[in-house]
């Protein structure tokens, strides 16, 4: 099966899904060639990897070749950090730091989503309690303030404005509800999943160098293959 030279990159479940079928094979001492092609038989595009990669192994292609292989949509990550476990010599270090940075972005990613939904639903409830001050404690102070004849009151031209703008009001409050729990949901809880995808990195980064310095490769390359990561 010929793979599209740009593919849309495996999701996270996927690389999860994959890098677990090679760490099981590798720590089996099982051959990937055979191994491969057997996982090659599972629906979807793990197996169609699964497939090629075996494929390329038994033609006799180098296997940091085909993980540089940028049509097998693994991303920049995957595929540097399959690069620095085959450099150093380690080869199931670096799947095992896979399936940790993975499984550290997917409980990143499910906080994201209960904190996103948590939020909608406190918003949520603040608009309810906002319609109810809107449409029927504000006219009944309207009516009280009329009826004590104070209607040139401060107050009173502000709960006035409030009760005729109420549904501009109540529609802005959606808007910005709408906005903020979009916003933490796409863009990875905003600037605090930026900061905290950084400092994994930076985590990352630090054990790859020190893996590599372990295994005697030069500091200049190493820290080259570290700062890709």
């Amino acid at each position: 099966m010929k793979l599209s030279k740009n593919p849309t990159p495996l999701s996270l479940d996927e690389l999860i899904a994959f890098n677990d079928e090679v760490a099981a094979l590798h720590h089996a001492r099982l051959p990937l060639p055979e191994g491969l092609g057997v996982a090659a038989e599972a629906p979807g595009r793990v197996g169609a990897r699964s497939a090629e990669i075996a494929r390329r192994l038994k033609a006799g292609e180098s296997l940091e070749r085909i993980v540089s292989d940028e049509s097998l949509g693994f991303g920049a990550f995957y595929s540097r950090l399959l690069r620095v476990g085959l450099t150093s010599g380690d080869f199931g270090w670096a799947l095992d730091m896979a399936r940790r940075v993975f499984e550290q972005r997917r409980q990143s990613r499910e906080v994201f989503k209960l904190s996103a939904l948590y939020s909608a639903v406190i918003y949520c409830l603040g608009t309810i309690c906002l319609c109810i001050v809107l449409w029927t404690a504000v006219p009944e102070m309207i009516n009280q303030f009329q009826e004590i004849r104070s209607v040139d009151h401060l107050f009173y031209h502000l709960v006035s404005w409030a009760h005729a703008a109420r549904w501009i009001i109540l529609f802005g409050m959606v808007m910005i509800g709408f906005v903020g729990v979009f916003g933490s949901v796409c863009f990875g809880g905003g600037p605090g999943g930026k900061k905290l995808l950084r400092w994994q990195r930076v985590a990352v980064q630090a054990e790859v160098l020190a893996r590599l310095v372990e295994a005697n490769v030069g500091v200049e390359e190493a820290v080259d293959l570290a700062a890709k990561l």
